[in-house]
């Protein structure tokens, strides 16, 4: 799987189970752009999570929310994909569904009418509640369409690549000196496991096997290790 590595990007031509290959990009932004179909993935973007904590007390700034709606808007404006699919927990529950919450997505949709599809997560039990308000279009399990199979939850079927979110992917890496965990991508023959979107989210430490193709992702940088 050769790629072209840049600072912020990584383009693969990505072989797929059914002999085809696609053109897909790897975003430090924590996305993937699928070229051939046009679409733009995220998985875990857990809104309503600082309204939830804020609940009980915890102060987690408001900013949160606004710089992870900044940045897909970025993303946004650089693919400009004719669809934005979210695999899964696009929000976090429904107690983090606040007036203010609901109105800052609709102020924000209506810069960005593009149809958005959410294969339903875990987190997303109330999403019926804004759904139809947001524009979204919600699948109950998983959609498939030109050789990929889309979810929230990690998936095998036969003649599918499946791209999926849930588990908040991270690696670390260590040195004599120094240790650091990072988000990453994880790339296998059959599947594409993507980094939570929410910057607020924490992260499990896969264990890649040798096969495996590992992209780690900073601020302003992706890039295999």
């Amino acid at each position: 799987m050769p790629s072209n590595v840049t600072s912020q990007q990584v383009t693969l031509s990505l072989p797929l189970p059914s002999g085809y290959h696609a053109d897909i990009m790897l975003d430090c932004r924590r996305a993937v752009y699928l070229a051939d179909l046009q679409i733009l993935l995220v998985a875990d973007l857990h809104w309503g999570k600082g309204e939830t904590f804020r609940k009980y007390g915890i102060p987690i700034p408001h900013s949160v929310l606004h710089a992870d709606l900044a940045r897909l808007s970025d993303l946004l404006a650089f693919y400009q994909p004719e669809r934005l699919f979210v695999l899964g927990d696009l929000i976090h529950g429904r107690e983090g569904l606040t007036p203010d919450l609901t109105e800052t997505i609709l102020s924000w949709r209506e810069h960005h009418r593009l149809p958005i599809c959410l294969m339903e997560g875990n987190h997303d039990k109330a999403i019926d509640r804004v759904a139809d308000a947001w524009g979204i279009t919600v699948v109950p399990e998983y959609w498939q369409e030109g050789g990929f199979l889309f979810s929230h939850a990690p998936m095998q079927q036969e003649g599918y690549f499946n791209w999926c979110g849930h588990i908040h992917p991270t690696i670390r890496l260590s040195s004599p000196t120094d240790q650091l965990r990072l988000p990453c991508f994880q790339l296998t023959k059959t599947q594409g496991l993507l980094p939570a979107f929410s910057l607020f989210t924490g992260g499990f430490n896969i264990q890649p096997q040798p096969s495996d193709q590992v992209f780690v992702v900073g601020e302003d940088f992706v890039v295999p290790v």
